[in-house]
């Protein structure tokens, strides 16, 4: 980006809540990990589960 395009908003707004929550924790990526690790305690259902990877098999070996 060469700076004169316009920004997408949810873009936009995303770089500012990014940038406030390092400001927060005076840009110490530990602080910032302790910070998510709080608020998913706190708001668990807000957190999602990963998709379950499936793995697969080789011709000829079965699945145990």
């Amino acid at each position: 980006m060469n700076g004169n395009e316009a920004l997408d908003p949810v873009v936009e707004r995303t770089r500012q809540a990014r940038e406030a929550l390092a400001r927060q924790c005076g840009y110490d990526v530990d602080k910032m990990a302790e910070l998510f690790r709080a608020l998913q305690a706190e708001h668990p259902e807000r957190v999602g589960q990963p998709a379950p990877t499936p793995h697969p098999q080789r011709p000829g070996v079965e699945a145990v």
